[in-house]
């Protein structure tokens, strides 16, 4: 351990990529770390000549050069952050920071933005950008990274909008290039939800100011996934580029008015729906890729939502562009993952399936509309050849037998709706209420301790539930949530209410609530 700390603090790149592949060790963690350290230091004469813009005529070749130290410093620290994920790599990336921003400030003002790269063996530009790709996909570092005034308003937005040229130019490099600029720019932008700094304010202005290459950048990075996708060892990397390529879509359009005329010129609604169609293709997801996949469809799900409340003829371009067949493939594949043992996978389906019926509920709204509805009609037919609403089969077969299909997480939200507008708009629920709850009293006794509950029966085919009363002691699940809830029955704050429907045949889903009358 000790001979390679010391050849790495020498220069020498096979040692640091050695410390940097063993970095999920803590001993040799903390050697990768002195290593860094050391090659990242300020060596004040030589930095100061560079920043004062006296480069040498021809560049050094020596390993212990400061240039080349630094650039296989972070070439190391590219490396350590893609094979390990330990809270002590992170650490020490997090120490590393304004060493990080010194060198890559300076190779931006004094090598690349100069257009003096062509001089040197090494690709600073490249280094520059994988390093802050690296970086920026964790929030805590986008924080302290744009604590720098220039990094990530002026120095950062040149990197990701000028790919490199001459004889760093390969297809693959310019794909590469465009890939960890997308993602990237998925996580720096600012959420259309969240607070506006004035950093990403700046950042949002010099891409404002560069549409046309902000743009190129999301067709061309999309355009290459496609033709990638077939990689199937590589499909995570796949969904992580149309991620950030939909989500920099929609936050730049949000942002940015003059971008959002830009993209609908570029036609962006073509480009996201085919994003769409990637992301719903695979047959069969690994948990990974589902993953990622369904953050990407809620990018989507978000534009499309964004994009169709500002005008119905949206809504018909998109379903033009094959968008319900690629809902409904998406509903299908949520299906498959619904009561997954992953938490996250939970979350992310239910989350997901609330953004796809959040369009799916603004496309049906729209249905006045007569070219929407004509077009939701082909739409229809079309998703039916496919084989997508095979589901109506099972629906004529729960008429027959009674039984239900399963709950989603929007039927219940619907059903806490739907239940609520039946206890408000029903006008002799007060009197019913008390004739039961006599009724109830007379033939069970009055229990203090136990408040009654008005249960609301969906069990049945009727339009209107059963009504009927039973004693608050019948739900009691020893949660903190029930407790609550029958100490504010008894402090008169309302009245206790359960309401149940079908949910796969033989299971029951109900819930309890208070509602104040």
């Amino acid at each position: 351990m000790e001979n390679l700390i010391r050849l790495s603090k020498e220069g020498s790149l096979e040692a640091m990529e050695s410390l940097a592949n063993q970095a999920a060790n803590p001993v040799a963690c903390r050697g990768f770390g002195i290593a860094l350290n050391s090659n990242l230091r300020y060596r004040i004469k030589a930095v100061q000549a560079m920043s004062q813009g006296r480069l040498p005529v021809v560049p050094s070749s020596d390993p212990k050069d400061s240039l080349n130290l630094s650039f296989n410093a972070l070439h190391a620290l590219s490396i350590g952050l893609k094979e390990t994920h330990t809270a002590e790599t992170f650490d020490l990336a997090f120490s590393l920071l304004p060493a990080v921003t010194f060198w890559i400030s300076l190779y931006c003002e004094r090598i690349i933005m100069p257009s003096r790269s062509h001089e040197f063996e090494r690709d600073f530009h490249r280094i520059s950008v994988e390093v802050l790709s690296l970086l920026l996909s964790h929030h805590h570092f986008i924080d302290a990274l744009s604590s720098d005034t220039n990094l990530l308003t002026k120095y950062a937005p040149f990197l990701w909008l000028n790919p490199p040229s001459g004889k760093w130019f390969t297809s693959e490099s310019q794909y590469e290039h465009i890939r960890s600029t997308v993602s990237t720019l998925g996580h720096v932008l600012l959420r259309p939800t969240s607070q506006t700094l004035e950093w990403q304010s700046r950042l949002v202005s010099r891409l404002e100011e560069n549409n046309p290459k902000l743009i190129g950048l999301c067709f061309e990075g999309a355009a290459g996934t496609f033709a990638r996708f077939h990689e199937k060892k590589n499909r995570v990397y796949h969904y992580n580029t149309l991620w950030g390529v939909a989500t920099v879509i929609y936050n730049m359009s949000d942002a940015s008015s003059s971008t959002h005329k830009a993209l609908l010129q570029s036609n962006s609604l073509r480009l996201v729906c085919q994003v769409l169609e990637f992301l719903t293709k695979c047959q069969q997801f690994t948990d990974a890729e589902f993953k990622i996949a369904m953050t990407g469809l809620i990018s989507v799900a978000s534009y499309f939502t964004w994009v169709m409340q500002r005008g119905h003829s949206y809504i018909y371009n998109l379903l033009g562009y094959r968008l319900m067949p690629s809902l409904l493939k998406a509903t299908k594949h949520l299906q498959r993952f619904r009561g997954s043992s992953d938490c996250y996978i939970n979350h992310a389906v239910a989350e997901t399936e609330k953004y796809v019926m959040d369009v799916l509920h603004i496309m049906t709204s729209r249905l006045a509309y007569a070219s929407i509805l004509k077009r939701c009609r082909k739409a229809i037919v079309h998703t039916e050849r496919m084989g997508l609403i095979e589901y109506l089969n099972s629906c004529d077969d729960v008429e027959e037998n009674g039984t239900s299909l399963p709950l989603s997480e929007s039927d219940k939200t619907a059903m806490d709706i739907f239940a609520e507008s039946f206890l408000n708009g029903y006008e002799g629920l007060r009197t019913e209420w008390e004739v039961l709850k006599s009724q109830y009293i007379e033939k069970n006794g009055r229990d203090l301790e136990w408040p009654l509950v008005m249960c609301l029966d969906y069990r049945t085919r009727k339009q209107s539930p059963t009504v009927f009363i039973d004693s608050s002691r019948s739900f009691d699940d020893g949660s903190e949530m029930f407790v609550d809830l029958i100490s504010k029955a008894h402090a008169g704050l309302g009245t206790l209410v359960h309401w149940s429907l079908p949910n796969d045949g033989q299971y029951i889903f109900g819930k309890l609530d208070l509602f104040e009358y």
